[in-house]
């Protein structure tokens, strides 16, 4: 058996890969069903493109598994608004530089996206030479992306790629741009046809006939009734993953908003612009749409003259340029084609527009009801990075009827269905374009899109970041003969204080495609932050009348002076030119900057020097807000709203030794009141090491790590350092000295015996341990470590099936806190005995996880230890992996091992195979199916071991009931299954659910074993779930099986225990029990093989 731990050590080791079945199935699209949470709750792995590994359970402890030959890496981790970032020190330098895009080590984006299920990892590069630039070891080209001169490549899940396209520390190949993440975008999810005018341009002889249009989507059902003809092409671009069908239904609901012929409803559900043609480009599949997919399919409905562009889809907007925004620009410019692009469902908060709507050239579309009132879910503007305005316009977008999928379950009878969203919105635009492209064949794409806005029906009550321009109006856009340019003017923002600003001016040009000339009268009709009018003088005119001659243009300027008023934020309006039958909306906005100030970080090295990079991580704590300082100035500073806020601060010196790590050094500030431009000096001269010595000789340090958390109105913030050891890793206090409240610093790591081929592998004595510093971050820190001090476990391992190696690991828990701190997982053979030391300090707790994996390395099964408070001083003993396996409920300090209501909304999880001292528990699994009834009657279904349920509001009586089959190869519990009845109605709040388990804790031997042919004594004991209205036990029954469950015997049940007589001879005892408590609360549990005798 190879003893080696893979590429390098486990750092954190937690449930790796476990709770993902072999194989699964779906729900379907519209259930009420959703699976996939026992995915987050009990482990996922993911490759970074470096290689490296990162395993993440759900309460957020992860863990690193270096890539082969990678022993010298040390990691930069960030807990940020709910999502890990894991950065090895080898890719600092190439994000710094924007030559690798960040979300390829933002891991929580990479398990939202799926990626820990693939074999590769897809990748998008940019601004490449040639195809040779990145073809070779380690990676396929897919196909080429004209837009962004690059090409789509999926890489090996390994080192291969990294270390072929990188040339040492921070270093990339001269023949690429940039590597992005081939990331996935989601959906943007009778009478809004007319609501917007449709009918007034059919009667006019207007119905989009001659136009083609284009459609990035989940694909089009051209045997749809509605769309039958319809459809001029179609291509799937997904790679092989899908069939053409749209499996989904999202797309052909939008292709028939845009241009179905109404022929299954007697034209009642008819599309905007039915005479138009489709171009049906299938960009998504069940699970989301590829980037690289999205940009294969803009290049061909461009190339193929679509006039305007259905993308019903988005992602999370940051201020950089990403790979679609760029390309939404450069097909505009070369073919003329209109974008038209979903704002996204992210309302109703501001700053949520998603990209790549948030593309200046895009048309971007908000939501409004049949009352034209806003969606709530409408995402909002401005812009993020520059306060720009969008969305730049609304449409129907709630409980819009259009069409079904075949294939998604439509058909004769349910040839409709309706849906909400931003997505639904977006076609009524595009319907609206081909409509007005046929009118005006000759106008480009900005002509089409200034149009649109010009003569769009604003809502007096909503904001230009709220409906842009106002509720697209086709029946007047067909009419309108002024057009504006720009159709839109953002002043920008203007820097704190006001009292010296600049005004700022923007023109804009009214042009008249008239045959007469146009006498234009000109208001700002402008608000302030408070929503109430505008002061005098912010917003002024050149001129409030403006005469534009026939076929000719004519201008007026605006002007922005934020010297004017005393309120802070946004001001906003509508610039409105007016003249018979003639209306012309150009909304306005400038952002005047609330009290703000800069902060400046001075930096200098150990050497005196400007560090090589330094990236400072500033969050505030009185409210949301997080910003980055990037940079390898040695000054540079940030503008910030006046406040309080936590820096993490990290400066990192490379050597000329590429295969070194480089030199970190980690300074944390815990508060600083920003109420004026300040410098904060980060001098790592003035920084300290760790030393930590330990007692016995011969422990060398596997694994060390210092992190800084702070409490924050979105939850825990924390960054962390993470490597082998902590040699070279300094750390220093910046500030004035003060105890901060929320805030701590945890040092510590782990210490083990390696053997002979220096690995940590068979350690008798390990150590853990971990300082706890409440109120202040630490610079450096010196201990001296007794045994005496510490508290001793003897912990014994059995063994399920031998053949593998273990995993076993522990962290520190602050008290009263919620944190991720990570732990390294060392490997031995099973059975094993070995002894661990903890610490105290700080009254932490410790939990600890255990993992046994097969003869391949494959991870079988895992259990979790609640936090333990042991005593220094005391030994304990703790005995791990003993039968029986099988359900057991979560702890109250680990809700998420809980099955709850939450409202109307019922989740159901049950850990199937804890072990037999109460451990929660999972095994991978072939199969497995989780279902949830209401009164007999199926409420939903998943191929899972963990479900999410919405149900009715009314009382009634439930059944859950579970089933899990483990893969092949372990011999006990291979297939466990529960049935649970509960009275459950709507709750206010969450709730935990009255789910009774029960646990059997059999005296075995290591093997897990019992003795054959006598009679034999087993401990059980019945559990509810902590929290619930459980009620008090009142029966218990137990049956035993020794035929693996074909025939079964009653087993006597007295008190506390229960009595089985096992044959001669070798084989497996089956066990079936079922309770019910005084408030009609059942549990039948079936557990096959659920221990040896012999």
């Amino acid at each position: 058996m190879d003893r080696r731990v893979g590429g390098g050590l486990l750092v954190v080791a937690l449930l790796i890969s476990l709770g993902q079945s072999a194989s699964s199935a779906a729900a379907p699209a519209g259930s009420v069903a959703t699976g996939g949470s026992s995915a987050a709750l009990t482990g996922r792995t993911v490759t970074l493109i470096t290689g490296d590994q990162v395993s993440v359970a759900g309460d957020g402890k992860m863990s690193i598994r270096r890539g082969k030959g990678r022993d010298a890496i040390r990691f930069v981790t960030a807990q940020v608004g709910g999502h890990l970032q894991v950065i090895p020190s080898d890719a600092l330098r190439l994000i710094h530089t924007g030559r690798v895009d960040r979300r390829l080590f933002d891991v929580t984006t990479l398990l939202e996206f799926g990626y820990d299920k693939r074999k590769d990892l897809p990748l998008i590069v940019t601004n490449t030479s040639t195809r040779a630039s990145v073809a070779g070891a380690g990676a396929q080209v897919v196909r080429e992306l004209r837009a962004v001169n690059g090409f789509a490549l999926r890489a090996a899940a390994d080192t291969t790629f990294w270390a072929g396209l990188t040339k040492g520390a921070g270093t990339l190949d001269a023949g690429v741009g940039k590597i992005w993440l081939d990331g996935l975008r989601q959906h943007a999810l009778d009478v809004s046809v007319p609501q917007i005018g449709a009918p007034v341009a059919w009667q006019a002889g207007f119905d989009g006939t001659g136009v083609t249009v284009g459609l990035l989507d989940s694909g089009a059902d051209g045997t749809h009734p509605d769309l039958a003809g319809q459809i001029a092409a179609s291509m799937n671009f997904t790679e092989g993953l899908e069939p053409d069908e749209d499996l989904e239904g999202h797309g052909t609901h939008v292709a028939s908003t845009i241009l179905g012929t109404g022929a299954a409803s007697g034209g009642r559900y008819r599309g905007v612009a039915p005479g138009a043609k489709l171009l049906a480009g299938k960009v998504c599949a069940v699970f989301g749409c590829a980037e690289s997919w999205i940009l294969a399919g803009m290049q061909w409905v461009a190339e193929n003259g679509a006039t305007a562009v259905n993308m019903s889809l988005g992602g999370p907007d940051t201020p950089e340029l990403d790979p679609i925004e760029q390309a939404v620009q450069t097909l505009t410019d070369q073919y003329g084609t209109l974008f038209v692009i979903a704002a996204g469902n992210s309302g109703p908060q501001p700053n949520t527009v998603a990209s790549p709507g948030s593309a200046d050239a895009a048309l971007t579309v908000g939501a409004v009801d049949k009352s034209n009132e806003l969606a709530e879910f409408s995402s909002r503007g401005p812009r993020i990075g520059d306060s720009a305005l969008k969305p730049d316009i609304t449409a129907p977008g709630v409980a819009v009827v259009a069409a079904f999928s075949t294939s998604a379950g439509g058909g004769p009878g349910n040839y409709y269905f309706s849906a909400s969203g931003t997505s639904m919105a977006t076609p009524h635009v595009v319907g609206a374009t081909a409509i007005l492209a046929q009118r005006r064949p000759d106008f480009s794409a900005a002509q089409l899109k200034a149009t649109l806005m010009a003569s769009a029906a604003p809502h007096s009550a909503q904001t230009a970041f709220e409906q842009g321009a106002g509720r697209v109006d086709v029946a007047r856009a067909i009419n309108q003969s002024i057009l504006v340019d720009p159709p839109s003017v953002s002043f920008g923002r203007q820097v704190w204080p006001h009292n010296d600003d600049t005004p700022v001016t923007k023109t804009l040009t009214y042009r008249n495609i008239g045959a007469a000339e146009v006498t234009l009268s000109i208001a700002a009709n402008a608000q302030g932050p408070d929503g109430n009018p505008a002061p005098a003088g912010m917003f002024t005119l050149s001129a409030t009348t403006l005469t534009v001659p026939a076929g000719g243009q004519a201008s007026v300027t605006m002007t922005a002076d934020t010297r004017v008023g005393s309120l802070d934020g946004y001001g906003q309006g509508r610039l409105v030119a007016t003249a018979p039958n003639t209306v012309v909306q150009t909304p306005f906005a400038v952002d005047r900057e609330v009290e703000s100030y800069d902060l400046t970080m001075a930096q200098t090295n150990r050497e005196g020097q400007a560090p090589d990079l330094h990236d400072t991580l500033i969050v505030r704590t009185d409210q949301s807000g997080f910003f980055e300082l990037f940079t390898d100035q040695q000054t540079a500073s940030i503008r910030l709203p006046r406040g309080t806020y936590a820096l993490f601060a990290l400066q990192a010196d490379f050597t000329e030794d590429p295969e070194a790590p480089p030199v970190l050094t980690f300074g944390v500030q815990p508060k600083l009141e920003l109420t004026a431009s300040k410098t904060v000096a980060f001098d790592a001269r003035l920084s300290k090491p760790f030393s930590i010595t330990l007692p016995r000789p011969g422990q060398a340090q596997v694994f060390g790590q210092v992190t800084g958390t702070t409490a924050t109105p979105d939850g825990p913030f924390s960054i962390g350092l993470f490597g082998e050891t902590l040699d070279g890793i300094q750390s220093l206090a910046l500030g004035p000295p003060q105890r901060v409240d929320g805030f701590h610093a945890q040092v510590g790591g782990t210490w083990a015996r390696l053997d002979s081929e220096g690995q940590p592998v068979n350690s008798p004595v390990v150590y853990n341990l971990a300082w706890i510093t409440q109120g202040r971050m630490v610079t450096g820190a010196t201990q001296v470590v007794r045994d005496r001090d510490l508290a001793t476990v003897v912990a014994h391992h059995s063994v399920q099936d031998t053949g593998g190696l273990a995993f076993k690991g522990a962290w520190a828990i602050v008290p009263g806190e919620i944190d991720f701190p990570p732990a390294v997982g060392l490997p031995f053979e099973l059975p094993f005995t070995r002894t661990e030391y903890f610490n105290t300090d700080g009254g932490a707790a410790w939990m600890s996880v255990f993992e046994e994996d097969s003869s391949t390395g494959e991870p079988q099964a895992a259990m979790l230890q609640q936090p333990q408070t042991y005593r220094a001083g005391r030994t304990y003993h703790e005995d791990w992996n003993e039968a029986v396996f099988g359900p057991a409920v979560g702890k109250p300090s680990d809700p998420q091992l809980v099955s709850t209501r939450t409202g109307d909304r019922i989740h159901v999880f049950v850990p199937m195979h804890g072990d037999g001292q109460g451990r929660t528990g999972i095994a991978m699994y072939t199969t497995a199916r989780t279902a949830l009834f209401k009164d007999g009657v199926k409420v939903g279904e998943v191929s899972d071991i963990a479900g999410d349920f919405t149900v009715p509001a009314a009382s009634g009586r439930y059944r859950v009931e579970v089933d899990v089959q483990r893969t092949p190869g372990p011999t006990l519990s291979t297939k466990v299954s529960g049935v649970w009845t509960f009275r459950s109605g709507h709750s206010a709040g969450t709730t935990n659910l009255p789910l009774w388990t029960i646990g059997f804790s059999p005296a075995l031997d290591e093997r897990n074993t019992a003795p054959a042919g006598r009679a034999f004594s087993i401990p059980v004991a019945a559990v509810a779930a902590p929290g619930s209205n459980a009620g008090h036990l009142r029966g218990l029954r137990v049956e035993v099986s020794f035929d693996g469950g074909v025939t079964w015997r009653p087993a006597p049940v007295a008190g506390n225990s229960v009595r089985v007589t096992h044959p001669g001879g070798t084989g497996f005892v089956s066990l079936r029990a079922n309770a019910n408590d005084n408030r009609g609360n059942t549990v039948e549990q079936t557990i096959i093989n659920a221990y040896r005798f012999g």
